[in-house]
């Protein structure tokens, strides 16, 4: 992937920009758009992400799929899920770019961002309404055990609970310095303590 790093606007190659370096970590440039101009803004996550893109363009739904869950677009997600459903219940054809399915969408963990889950995404940006959709629909959390308001919101905008199919509980998912979503949650403290007192993180 790292040779696929270019400057969008030269095609200059990013590391032989930074003198060589084995390991970029940022690539300041001056943007300018029609909001005007930003000095300092740093493209390499963008350039990796596209480049990422490029060689797994299946995976452009889950790159939208975290960022829901990072900003608590709660019905976003569910429309995604439900586009990605209707899509499977469809007579496939073959197609240049495979298919990115319910399931792996949930339990998508991002390479770009030290393979953190949606979950992870949730609880690190304060997203209380996504963690509690993502158990709702991608968890074995017993349906009793959900608060009422969690049960009527999720019943609202039609989460089904069976669009997860066969695969992992969200919670065990493990990103890539070994943390669960209750691992996390019992660092951050705060808003997500009754959670981990009360056992909705653990599988």
């Amino acid at each position: 992937m790292a040779a696929a790093l270019a400057c969008p606007s030269c095609n200059a190659p990013i590391q032989s920009v930074a003198n060589g370096a084995d390991r970029v970590l940022q690539v300041l440039t001056r943007y300018t758009n029609e909001g005007g101009i930003q000095d300092n803004l740093d493209i390499l996550p963008n350039v990796r992400e596209e480049a990422y893109l490029d060689a797994n363009p299946s995976a452009r739904p889950a790159r939208a799929y975290l960022t829901f869950c990072s900003e608590g677009d709660v019905l976003n997600i569910v429309e995604l899920l439900q586009t990605l459903q209707e899509d499977d219940e469809e007579d496939e054809e073959e197609e240049e770019v495979p298919r990115m399915h319910p399931a792996h969408l949930l339990r998508y963990q991002d390479p770009l961002n030290g393979m953190k889950s949606a979950m992870h995404l949730a609880i690190e940006n304060h997203q209380m309404d996504i963690v509690w959709l993502l158990l709702w629909i991608a968890s074995d959390l017993p349906d009793y055990a959900f608060p009422e308001d969690a049960v009527r919101g999720a019943q609202a905008i039609r989460a089904r609970r069976d669009i997860a199919g066969p695969g992992p509980d969200i919670r065990s998912l493990r990103d890539e310095r070994g943390q669960t979503a209750d691992d996390l949650a019992r660092m951050m403290g705060g808003p997500w303590e009754p959670f981990v007192n009360g056992g909705f993180f653990r599988y």
